[in-house]
């Protein structure tokens, strides 16, 4: 077709296509029948560690115990922080996007137009 439309996207708009494919793809993968079994394995994982804390307590110096501590620490808040992370990731799709009233005119859109 000779007088095809074409237009590039701008680098936010581009940006903005990401965040929503992104978005969509995280919402699969937490409603994906597998998702309960990453759940369970990483806090798992968390209780191993936390045994293993208090275990440690009677054998470790005071300093290696409190290393220990720290490292269960950290690993509790990066499974809190990566849960809300994606929570919020997944929270752009419940968003109401409109398109805007009336007819968009060819002067109007941010990419070249040719």
């Amino acid at each position: 077709m000779p007088n095809e439309l074409k237009f590039e996207l701008s680098e936010h708009e581009l940006e903005f296509l990401h965040k929503l494919h992104n978005a969509q793809a995280i919402r699969e993968m937490m409603e994906h029948p597998g998702w309960p079994l990453i759940q369970y394995i990483s806090q798992t994982i968390i209780e191993r560690m936390e045994n293993q804390h208090l275990e440690f307590a009677g054998n470790a110096s005071r300093d290696a115990y409190w290393l220990s501590g720290a490292r269960l620490s950290g690993a509790r808040k990066y499974a809190k922080i990566l849960m809300e992370q994606l929570q919020k990731e997944v929270g752009i799709l419940d968003q109401k996007f409109v398109p805007p009233d009336g007819r968009i005119e060819l002067a109007d859109l941010d990419g070249e137009v040719q």
